[in-house]
């Protein structure tokens, strides 16, 4: 599993399963061929500990917590994972980049990749053409799950975190102890498009472009 975030402290105790680490240093965008410059390191998170909690919440031991190591590990202990650090503190300004070099098959491929987390979005109406839902789709079409957190908005109506709501993640809300919906997870709405609907407008606005 990668996980894009503000990056991973693969030093922890609890995440003895992180297989690959690296930092974004930055976009390159003074070359002909763009991209960026990744930087492996044991530590990638050293901002806010965000990215470390969600690799925490997902594979994590628990075995550095105190009392029952069953109730503190992640949902998935053991899994392997994959350290894509690609901001910092809560501001992830690298996400493309980030999602080029999971999609890499000496990334993908060589660590097994099948899920991306991403507990990071937006605000505002899900759009399709988006970068984002783009790179999304992209790897939704290359047999991948991707995970996008629904957003801490409230109980209002529409206010999903717009990467999540695309038809090709799956969006992630946020619940109490008890296993219900917590209060101050985002909502979506009924009838949103399917990704295959997603899939035909894409080929639409395509064909209207021609060769």
């Amino acid at each position: 599993m990668a996980i894009i975030d503000s990056g991973v402290d693969g030093t922890h105790a609890d995440l003895d399963h992180v297989a690959n680490n690296v930092k974004l240093a930055g976009s390159v965008t003074d070359t002909p061929v763009g991209g960026a410059l990744y930087v492996e390191l044991p530590n990638t998170d050293t901002s806010s500990g965000h990215g470390t909690h969600v690799a925490s919440t997902i594979g994590g031991s628990g075995e550095a917590s105190a009392g029952s190591t069953r109730v503190r590990r992640g949902v998935a202990p053991g899994a392997t994972l994959v350290g894509v650090g690609a901001g910092d503190g809560l501001s992830i300004l690298y996400a493309l980049q980030g999602f080029d070099y999971v999609m890499r098959p000496e990334v993908r491929d060589t660590h097994n990749v099948r899920i991306i987390s991403n507990s990071w979005g937006s605000s505002g109406e899900f759009a399709p053409y988006n970068p984002i839902s783009l790179a999304s789709k992209r790897a939704y079409d290359a047999g991948m799950i991707v995970v996008f957190a629904a957003g801490n908005e409230g109980p209002g109506a529409d206010t999903l975190n717009p990467y999540s709501a695309s038809p090709c993640v799956m969006s992630v809300a946020a619940g109490d102890k008890k296993g219900a919906l917590a209060s101050f997870s985002s909502r979506g709405r009924a009838g949103t498009p399917t990704c295959t609907r997603m899939s035909r407008l894409l080929e639409s606005r395509s064909a209207r472009r021609g060769p």
